[in-house]
């Protein structure tokens, strides 16, 4: 009950083909966005503006940099002018510290604690938290692959992640910003050893029918790439031989 439905279906998959024990650490968290998922130094190397943009705000919360005090006191500066005008005055900090899911924060609490453990690859699942926000969705996944691999120390971890799922009582998709985050995804196959599992003819609402497809489906990229001895025998899932 305390595991994730898509790790739990992901882990019994490769066991089955692998026949070996197989660890698998859970630090999933309900209705969480990508970015708070990714370490900072993810956000660090991206060279387009909608990465330095968050970058630029986990700098703003860290006191040891000169972005930390040109925000601060541009922020007690405008509180002053506020006062003074007698307006109300602005409780919205400089940098990440909105709550829990803002930048890095459960990467810091959940996922470091974990890097001095081995690692062979990691897998992705992103539900509603991103939904609006459409084709940055790319951004984001290089943010958070790239700073999985240099947090690990792992230049070429493989990370395999699942496209956006038919949301909504309808199983029909539909053009707009889950769509343009579907297309985010799929763009995102750019980086080097990641794979995509669709999800697309999966329907439901927020918590969608059926998991352990989505499970098996990412199964499939690791027992291909990462067990390569591993002879498929099983097509309940769509798979033939590998």
């Amino acid at each position: 009950a305390e595991m994730s439905a898509i790790v739990y279906s992901f882990a019994y998959h490769v066991f089955k083909e692998v026949d070996v024990p197989v660890g698998i650490l859970n630090c999933s968290f309900s209705q969480t966005p990508i970015q708070a998922w990714t370490p900072r130094i993810g956000f660090r190397d991206g060279k387009d503006d909608y990465t330095k943009a968050i970058y630029q705000k986990v700098l703003e919360t860290d006191p040891t940099t000169p972005e930390h005090k040109a925000a601060w006191e541009k922020f007690y500066a405008d509180a002053g002018a506020a006062v003074k005008a007698g307006h109300a005055i602005s409780t919205k900090t400089p940098g990440n510290m909105g709550d829990n899911r803002d930048a890095s924060w459960l990467f810091n609490a959940r996922l470091n604690p974990m890097i001095p453990y081995a690692c062979r690859g990691g897998i992705w699942n992103q539900g509603w938290a991103n939904i609006g926000e459409g084709i940055v969705y790319y951004n984001n996944l290089h943010s958070m692959i790239r700073g999985w691999r240099l947090a690990w120390g792992k230049p070429d971890m493989p990370v395999y992640f699942n496209q956006f799922y038919a949301n909504g009582v309808s199983e029909t998709p539909t053009i707009g910003a889950a769509a343009d985050m579907r297309f985010g995804t799929w763009l995102a196959r750019d980086i080097p050893h990641t794979g995509m599992a669709i999800q697309i003819d999966i329907g439901g609402g927020i918590h969608y029918f059926n998991k352990t497809l989505s499970g098996q489906r990412l199964a499939l990229h690791a027992l291909k790439n990462e067990y390569p001895s591993t002879t498929l025998t099983t097509n309940q899932f769509g798979a033939g031989k590998i």
